[in-house]
């Protein structure tokens, strides 16, 4: 099966999960997201002695997403991120500088407040495949997180495989994202059971994940 095959059938039965169901199979997958932020917060906290504050002394950070049509919802978990007191950063896609000749927009985390999240209006997660300019005044106030900063990454995905292969849109993102991360951030990818399939079909660039949370 090609990767566009894949990507049909995965996102088909996808589609196909009754909402009841749906919902139901996104609280777990919350729930098992926060028991490993928690795990990872207790372990900071014995070698900072402050809760919620990683080794370089700024506060834990976690790059989330918003969710797209029938993906995992992480709403619940976005919560906990919140309710712990820590950086919620969210995926914002920039365009090339005009010396970039060739190179399409690239991926980058974007510090949301609380405040800012509730009261909504946020371009890129209210159109998270619009691009931005460096100097759109839209994204001016979320200032940007470096991948070494980022403490734990939550991972969208297509499909996946019993190797923890990842099959995403297309657009390589996250595995241009995932080499600059530093060696002890946690990586979790998310997906319904529905979205496994035998063998994700990789190329060379393809990045694997180390763990996978599936309901």
């Amino acid at each position: 099966m090609d990767k566009m095959a894949a990507r049909a059938s995965a996102l088909e039965a996808r589609d196909r999960i009754a909402a009841e169901e749906r919902a139901e199979k996104c609280g777990s997958i919350c729930s098992e997201l926060a028991s490993i932020l928690d795990d990872a917060l207790r372990s900071y906290e014995n070698v900072t002695g402050e809760p919620g504050v990683c080794y370089h002394q700024k506060p834990f950070a976690v790059a989330l997403y918003q969710s797209m049509k029938s993906e995992v919802s992480i709403d619940r978990f976005i919560e906990t991120v919140y309710d712990r007191g820590l950086s919620a950063c969210f995926p914002c896609m920039m365009r090339p500088s005009p010396a970039s000749e060739g190179k399409g927009p690239t991926m980058v985390f974007r510090e949301v407040s609380r405040e800012q999240y509730e009261l909504g209006g946020v371009a890129f997660l209210d159109r998270p495949l619009r691009s931005f300019d460096t100097d759109d005044p839209d994204i001016s106030p979320f200032p940007a997180v470096d991948p070494p900063l980022l403490d734990m990454v939550v991972v969208p995905l297509v499909a996946f495989d019993s190797k923890n292969s990842r099959l995403g849109y297309g657009g390589g993102n996250y595995d241009k994202l995932l080499p600059n991360l530093r060696d002890n951030a946690i990586v979790v990818g998310v997906a319904f059971e529905e979205q496994r399939i035998d063998e994700v079909p990789c190329d060379l660039h393809d990045q694997k994940l180390p763990r996978i949370v599936s309901e």
